[in-house]
């Protein structure tokens, strides 16, 4: 019993730390998918939960990084989408939903999930679920990123 008490407290989530890193909100994707289609810019929607250990740390190696390096502003709108929660939010059609009922349109499960789209929520790339090998999702974004470019930038 006391074995069973003990891997409860370890396996449970973690409440949200207020220093825990964090992309943009996605509190109005319609004019967030405004602002890609005027950059001709794919959007990464990064999907979360609270207390998702993986989620932090791809968000605190990879993505926050990214979003912040200005180079990147001319490459792709990061907008962070919290599955468990029901924030308000815009969707692409500017209908007014909360994160979770958004996430469940992707049906989304899995955290974390990166989806790329274009300025209207459609589908550019492969989503990217989970956290694969650590030493080569910095790769896995470049790719997502540069083959989403490719779709919302025709030659």
């Amino acid at each position: 019993m006391i074995l069973a008490c003990g891997f409860w407290l370890f396996a449970a989530p973690n409440p949200a730390r207020a220093d825990q890193p964090a992309l943009t909100e996605a509190d109005d994707l319609a004019a967030a998918g405004a602002l890609a289609k005027e950059r001709k810019v794919p959007m990464l929607l990064f999907f979360n939960r609270v207390g998702c250990p993986y989620c932090e740390r791809a968000l605190r190696e990879f993505l926050v990084p990214m979003e912040k390096d200005p180079a990147n502003t001319a490459r792709v709108v990061f907008r962070q989408v919290e599955i468990d929660k029901q924030d308000r939010m815009v969707d692409f059609k500017g209908d007014v939903t909360t994160h979770r009922k958004f996430a469940q349109r992707y049906k989304i499960r899995l955290t974390p999930t990166i989806w790329f789209v274009d300025g209207d929520g459609n589908t550019l790339a492969e989503p990217i679920i989970g956290l694969r090998t650590p030493d080569y999702y910095g790769y896995y974004l470049e790719q997502a990123i540069d083959e989403s470019l490719k779709k919302v930038r025709p030659q």
